[in-house]
């Protein structure tokens, strides 16, 4: 997987994963374009999330809730994509802070990362061709730590937002998967 290429080594991951009945074609198109503006839970789970940045900051926006774009917008770095197998989206930051929580760096730069102090995520979509048009979904994020008082300070970040964060990730699966079988028919 492509994912591997940016971090395999990772002290924290979560996986989900759902059955499509779509071509693999079809689904990856859905993981570009599903709006995710028409779930009230991800809009609220991402309102509140953003709310420190909004609050602290002039310039934080109201996401435009694309896919593709709002992972973007949010400070991600599109990393590769191999269609219509996988896409890989990373980010480099200290997330667990209020402000400047993000570390703007190029995708080039990407895997050799190894700021201490930091924590980088790799963030992907990888479909798996069952074929007869049935593929399999799987979204995996994976975040590696620089340092043990970056470790300590993630791991702390992470109980608070394991569970939203899954919740948004098991919900983008059914969107995309809505999404994805209401094209075939099209």
């Amino acid at each position: 997987m492509e994912i591997d290429r940016f971090c395999a080594d990772f002290q924290f991951a979560e996986k989900h994963a759902i059955l499509v009945h779509a071509s693999p074609e079809r689904v990856f198109e859905s993981i570009r374009n599903v709006d995710l503006s028409e779930s009230r839970i991800i809009r609220t789970l991402i309102a509140i999330r953003m709310l420190p940045q909004r609050l602290l900051s002039k310039t934080a926006q109201r996401p435009t809730f694309n896919l593709e774009d709002d992972i973007l917008d949010f400070g991600f770095i599109k990393l590769a994509e191999d269609f219509p197998r996988e896409i890989v989206f990373g980010i480099v930051g200290r997330f667990w802070r209020l402000r400047d929580t993000i570390h703007p760096l190029p995708a080039a730069s990407f895997a050799d990362f190894q700021q201490q102090g930091f924590a980088k995520t790799a963030w992907n979509f990888y479909l798996r061709n069952l074929g007869g048009d049935r593929t399999e979904l799987i979204t995996e994020t994976r975040v590696q730590c620089f340092g043990s008082g970056a470790s300590r300070k993630f791991r702390c970040y992470w109980l608070i937002i394991r569970i939203p964060g899954g919740l948004i990730r098991r919900l983008m699966l059914r969107m995309i998967r809505k999404d994805a079988e209401k094209g075939d028919g099209d």
